[in-house]
């Protein structure tokens, strides 16, 4: 609640902005489980994914990586969009 209170509308900044901190609740996922089983059956998952794109966990005090769930279904392989010009 302090820090809400403190940081919503926040604009004493360092450097001149006219940037307005706004503080709001995470949704609709809350919580590591809410995430893990977001994720979990996601197509991130897949095993055309690069290991560096997936959401990992890892052990509290530790910070020892652990290994994420295996999905509940057969996962699809991500859909590609097609790449931009720049």
């Amino acid at each position: 609640q302090k820090f809400w209170k403190t940081f919503d509308g926040y604009t004493k900044w360092v450097l001149p902005s006219a940037k307005v901190c706004s503080i709001s609740w995470s949704g609709p996922h809350q919580g590591q489980e809410s995430h893990v089983q977001r994720y979990r059956d996601s197509p991130i998952m897949h095993s055309s994914v690069p290991d560096e794109f997936k959401p990992v966990i890892f052990e509290a005090g530790t910070g020892k990586r652990l290994d994420f769930p295996q999905p509940s279904k057969k996962l699809r392989a991500p859909r590609r969009r097609p790449a931009t010009l720049k």
